[in-house]
């Protein structure tokens, strides 16, 4: 174990330093920007050793923090936000770990040391100018990903799709084509998440099964009224929109109801976490669940057929 501070941008100083190579500062005549970050190769043999750079800064999505011999300045940005004149914050983080003191109004002068410390990494690693657009806060999906589609097919088993490439949820309607020979045991369909928000169809005694995770606030569980025969078959989940995020989940074995449940509050934004067709995530969506439990039959083909949820969008979609 080392307390030291270190950063995923010091892996490849630190791999520099312990192989004895330095970086080039050209390749065939074009400079190449220096290595950021510092090597923790002098922390491997010595636990105490402290971190080498005293100044640190980051940003993301127009906000910003500096780190200098521990002080540490916050600058708060909202889209659209004049960056002169943003909500700022100093803490101490020598005397106070968890960043609990707020010291702009009792250290005017070390606020204004860091905000202009701040400036200069801004420049030095190629933030500036500041970049406020629309795509900055909320880049558009490339074209081709399967949520411009009207449908999107997968053929399980497949390897874990990321969220942004996925079917996008909420989709009115999932159909899974699968082999059930006899003898087949339980598991999981297909899961997109986590316990932390997501949805699964699974099957559980013999029965269909839809779980809807709303961030660990509600969960949603819908059985089957009926159970699914062993042989080929398809499931279907269809969900109805009803109102602004909220809907009503039908399942169907067969092409036949096999119950309904109402869905109050659902996600623009499932989770990070992805879509596993044939497969259950690490946690389970459902929260109640300890084990991952795939399905040992052979889902064939699982298609998602798109909403677009036209006119059931919230005014603002910081809402989850």
């Amino acid at each position: 174990m080392r307390q030291p501070f270190a950063h995923v941008t010091w892996i490849s100083g630190t791999i520099l330093e312990l192989c004895g190579v330095t970086a080039t500062d050209s390749i065939k005549g074009v400079a190449q920007m220096p290595i950021h970050g510092e090597s923790f190769a002098h922390a491997l043999g010595a636990p105490d050793a402290p971190t080498r750079k005293e100044t640190r800064y980051f940003g993301m999505y127009g906000q910003r923090l500096v780190w200098h011999c521990g002080w540490k300045a916050v600058t708060k940005h909202g889209n659209g936000d004049d960056s002169t004149s943003q909500a700022r914050e100093v803490y101490h983080l020598d005397e106070d770990f968890s960043a609990l003191n707020v010291l702009a109004v009792s250290q005017p002068e070390e606020l204004a040391e860091m905000i202009q410390r701040g400036w200069a990494e801004a420049g030095r690693y190629g933030v500036l100018p500041l970049d406020d657009s629309d795509a900055l806060f909320a880049p558009p999906l490339r074209p081709g990903v399967p949520r411009w589609r009207d449908s999107s097919p997968c053929y399980p088993p497949s390897p874990l799709s990321p969220q942004n490439p996925a079917p996008s949820w909420p989709r009115p309607r999932i159909d899974v084509v699968l082999e059930r020979p006899l003898g087949t045991e339980d598991g999981t369909l297909l899961a997109f998440g986590n316990h932390d928000g997501g949805y699964m169809l699974d099957i559980t005694g013999h029965r269909l099964v839809y779980i809807y995770n709303d961030a660990g606030r509600e969960v949603t569980r819908l059985t089957s009224t009926n159970t699914k025969p062993s042989g080929r078959g398809q499931l279907s989940m269809v969900l109805t929109r009803t109102v602004t995020l909220e809907g009503e989940a039908e399942l169907f074995i067969g092409g036949r109801p096999a119950g309904r449940a109402a869905i109050l509050r659902t996600l623009l934004r499932p989770s990070l976490t992805g879509l596993a067709p044939g497969k259950d995530n690490l946690p389970p969506v459902d929260p109640d669940r300890e084990v991952q439990r795939d399905f040992t039959g052979l889902p064939n083909r699982v298609d998602f057929h798109v909403d677009r949820d036209a006119g059931t969008l919230p005014d603002t979609l910081d809402v989850d």
